[in-house]
Order: structure tokens, then sequence, then C-alpha cells
């Protein structure tokens, strides 16, 4: 294991594909967790258009893996990322935002400094066409977040067209957190070049004479690629990922028990050589719906439904009550009895798991009952 502090622009220019892992959660920071990064960037911002800042700004920690195709001749290496993929697809949302905003300035030059730290220059031996993409998001985020990198504003209505209004203005209350966040850094820049406001409360007090939208715009790139730091630490060979994930994660409020255990089957998946795509798309993507993210009706504690799928579908495997306060923890011990693995597969620990799915959705008056094939499994 390896830890150094490097600048974002460090981080960003090398030539390599950043994957998050399948077992990963889907993109989800909102107003709460934008709004103290936009002003941090702006307060630096606001350094570099005064020749202040004697300090960087600590954003986090990045933590990688290797892949294994780091040395492979002629192909775009790939690092995984094992936690900070949050921060990083951020990252780059607001330099795609940044790079359309200035475009519809008119403001030169931007584009070409903003490309290479979204896209790299491929190589002979690249199969995948996506290779070009820095970021690889999870396969949910995917096409939302690579159509909003590669098109802006236009590959975001083309994916996600049902996302706005008529008049063009974006759903804030159902649109895809990815898309929100975009959106919400092309607004906030906007009102920044033209006022150097960072938002409409402070527009009487700032001095929009004091700047041009071309400086306050190159203020803005200079603050996040070389004003900002992460602590990136990249692991070895003989590190576990998976361990260290939970271990940074577990007092982590936001992270739910199925989060812990989706990550945990799709990291034994992938050590076992299983096709980590086809089971994700084949067994586990009918959670990754708005249902089972809403609170489960009439059932306490007040939890997700999924975290009361996972208790309801333990218990009906096992026979025995399960508790909600300690959900990973029970799991765990479900799928490795005494140290040893339930299942053959994760194919078949994943199914085991999911033919509770159409009776919990009949249950929620979400469709007829029906029993699971075979009936009900007891191991």
């Amino acid at each position: 294991m390896d830890a150094k502090d490097y600048i974002v622009n460090e981080v960003l220019r090398d030539a390599r594909r950043f994957m998050v892992p399948i077992y990963q959660r889907q993109y989800q920071w909102g107003k709460k967790r934008l709004e103290p990064l936009w002003d941090d960037i702006v307060a630096k911002a606001e350094e570099a258009l005064n020749g202040e800042g004697r300090f960087m700004h600590y954003m986090g920690a990045l933590i990688l893996a290797p892949t294994g195709d780091a040395n492979k001749f002629a192909i775009t290496p790939s690092i995984q990322v094992v936690d900070g993929q949050q921060r990083l697809t951020t990252f780059m949302l607001f330099l795609a935002a940044i790079r359309d905003k200035a475009q519809e300035l008119g403001i030169p030059d931007v584009e070409s400094v903003v490309r290479e730290y979204l896209f790299n220059a491929t190589k002979s031996q690249d199969t995948d066409t996506n290779a070009r993409f820095k970021l690889t998001p999870t396969p949910s985020d995917r096409k939302l977040f690579w159509g909003i990198i590669d098109k802006g504003r236009a590959g975001a209505k083309d994916i996600a067209p049902n996302a706005y209004y008529l008049n063009g203005s974006l759903k804030k209350g159902s649109a895809p957190a990815a898309l929100f966040a975009f959106e919400y850094f092309l607004e906030r820049i906007a009102l920044y070049a033209r006022t150097g406001a960072s938002d409409e409360s402070l527009v009487e007090e700032a001095d929009g004479e004091a700047a041009t939208p071309g400086d306050r715009i190159g203020a803005l790139i200079n603050a996040l690629l070389s004003r900002m730091k992460l602590v990136v630490i990249e692991l070895g060979e003989a590190d576990d990922a998976q361990v260290i994930f939970e271990t940074l994660n577990s007092q982590a409020e936001p992270l739910l028990a199925m989060d812990l255990v989706r990550n945990n089957i799709f990291h034994r998946a992938e050590r076992q050589g299983a096709s980590v795509e086809t089971l994700h798309a084949e067994l586990w993507q009918p959670f990754e719906t708005p249902f089972w993210k809403e609170p489960a009706p009439r059932a306490r504690p007040v939890r997700p439904r999924i975290e009361h799928f996972l208790s309801h579908a333990l218990t009906a495997q096992t026979g025995a009550a399960t508790s909600m306060r300690e959900l990973y923890a029970e799991y765990r011990a479900f799928a490795r009895p005494k140290g040893r693995e339930r299942f053959d597969s994760v194919a078949s620990e994943l199914a085991a798991l999911t033919q509770f799915v159409p009776v919990y959705r009949a249950l929620e008056g979400q469709e007829a009952m029906t029993l699971p094939s075979g009936g009900w499994v007891q191991n």
C-alpha cells in the first residue's frame, strides 16, 4: 500500500481508465454534498483571481487497486476505484459543465484544456471503444454519465429526455443524481461567470466588474485542478480491497447493509472469475429501481425497502429472526456459516436471494403473488 497526496490535475491527467467496480453504489451526490464542494471551489477561485493562497485544500482520499493490465503494451491502462468514486465522478461532471458553459459564453480554449482530464488518447490495441473515457462508472450510471461527458446537455437530453420539462428545465425532484449535479454546476458556473457571486443570495454583494467571465471561468478551472489535493492510496497486489472498503465505510451512515452485501458478493464474484457484468444484469438489476430505495411502508424501523427485503429473505432461508441493526453481519454469517461457503458459486448465492423478489413485491402490492420456483429454499 502506498499513500501520497496529489493535486487533482496530477490525478486526472494521466492516461488511464478509472474503473468503478460493479459492486459499488450508483452516483448519489445531491445538493447537500454539492454545495460545500462548490463553495470550496469558488473560495479557491477567488484566491486565484486575487493572486492569493498559500495552502492547498484537501478533498479527501481516493483508494485505487491494480487491475492486472497496467503493463500491457499499447493498451490504455486501467485502475480500480475502491473508494472515492463519488468525488471523482463529481469532479468530472464539474469539468464537463464548465466546458459547456465556456462554449456557450464564447470563451476560447477551455474545451481543449478540459478535454485531457475527461478523455484518454486511446492506444492501438484498445478493443473497447469506451477506453477513451477517463472514468467508467457502475453499469447503471454509464450511459448517462458518458453522454454528459461526450456531448454535455445535448447528450443528457438524448439519453434522459424525460428528465426535462418541455421548456428545457430539469425536473430536479426526479432527475438522476449525475444529471442533477451536472445541471447544478451549469447553473452556478453561469451565475459566477456573470456576476462573481457563488449563489443568487450574494449577487447584490458581488462586484460584477472586478473580473471578466473568461477570467472567472479560468479561475474555477485553476481552483479545482491546481489548488485542491487528494490523498491517493494505491493498493498492492496483496492488499484485500474489500476488507479495506468495509473498514473505511463501517461507520458511514449513507451505506446501507445491502450496499455492503452487494460489494461483498461482486467482489467475490470477481475473485472467482465470474462475469460480474452478466451477474449484475441478470440477477442484481431488479434492485436498482427507486422502489427499493423508498422507505418500507408500515415497517419498523423506518428503513428502505431493500433492507427489510434482505431481513425477510434471510429469515425465509434460515428460519431465524434477523437483527436490522446487524443486518450485514447476519448476511455474512448466512453466506459463510462457520467459515465455510454455503453456495458453490456467486450465481447460486444471488439466485437464492433474488428468488424472493416477486413475493416481496406482491406483499407490497406491486404484482400478483407467486412462489419462488421450486418453493421455499432452506439451506
